[in-house]
């Protein structure tokens, strides 16, 4: 552009009745070198801003792609039928919770990233948003999963232990039921009123076994707790999935406005 300039200069020079139509070409051609910069610049920025911005929608995919993995084997175990499969199940969801737990600098990061190309005005900061939306609903379905499966796991083993409890009650009134079965009511005042006070022992042995005849009942509502987690976990798969043919064809059009805007 220097060396534009200073031919222009040397024609006017020679040539001084038409120093003016030239001074009038030498602007133009300035003002066409300075737009001519200011675009290449333009476009620059937005190719960083599109390389930068793949980068982060990346690192989205693959985070969401780690959810779903979690969610998939979090769901998956049926409740155990015994303690020895409940207390594994404890094991496991422990570990899963770790594991999430390890992963929270991730999505911490994520989200601050995200903010500030929003607040940096990158031109695509509205797609930013949603996938910073996006993901937080998913991690907390995430959270929210693992919390219920916890507390259902532990009801179920305590629930377990109820049981095995039971089956020792099962046994103890197959003992006890000849002693109902018992005909003799006493051949005198003393033998009744012994027969009485050893009935009576034997109705406050009944009642100390309550607590573990509820825990026939607890298995139905731990089931039906179960039936309503798994249902709901099924109603987020199918959320999901119409979730993700949406957004293939967002990220198609997303791709064809970046180009469009380079």
């Amino acid at each position: 552009m220097e060396q534009v300039q200073s031919e222009a200069q040397k024609l006017a020079d020679t040539f001084p009745d038409a120093k003016e139509h030239i001074e009038v070409k030498r602007e133009e051609c300035s003002e066409t070198w300075t737009e001519l910069i200011e675009k290449s610049q333009l476009r620059k920025e937005k190719l960083a801003q599109a390389e930068q911005l793949q980068a982060y929608f990346d690192e989205y995919r693959d985070l969401m792609a780690w959810i779903n993995e979690m969610l998939a084997i979090i769901t998956s175990p049926d409740l155990a039928r015994d303690v020895e499969g409940a207390e594994a199940l404890i094991v496991k969801i422990k570990e899963n919770q770790n594991e999430v737990d390890a992963r929270q600098e991730l999505f911490e990061r994520f989200y601050k990233t995200g903010r500030k190309l929003i607040s940096d005005e990158h031109f695509l900061a509205y797609e930013v948003e949603e996938k910073i939306k996006t993901l937080e609903q998913r991690k907390k379905l995430l959270d929210t999963t693992l919390k219920n499966r916890r507390e259902i796991y532990e009801l179920n083993l305590d629930t377990q232990l109820f049981l095995r409890e039971a089956k020792i009650l099962e046994n103890w009134i197959v003992a006890r039921e000849p002693i109902l079965k018992y005909e003799d009511l006493g051949e005198s005042i003393p033998h009744v009123e012994e027969l009485i006070l050893k009935h009576e022992d034997f109705e406050k042995t009944v009642n100390a076994q309550e607590e573990k005849v509820m825990a026939l009942k607890r298995i139905t509502l731990l089931e039906q707790l179960f039936k309503k987690q798994k249902e709901e976990e099924e109603a987020a798969r199918r959320a999901e999935k119409e979730r993700l043919g949406k957004n293939k064809k967002f990220e198609i059009n997303l791709l064809l406005l970046v180009e469009i805007k380079n």
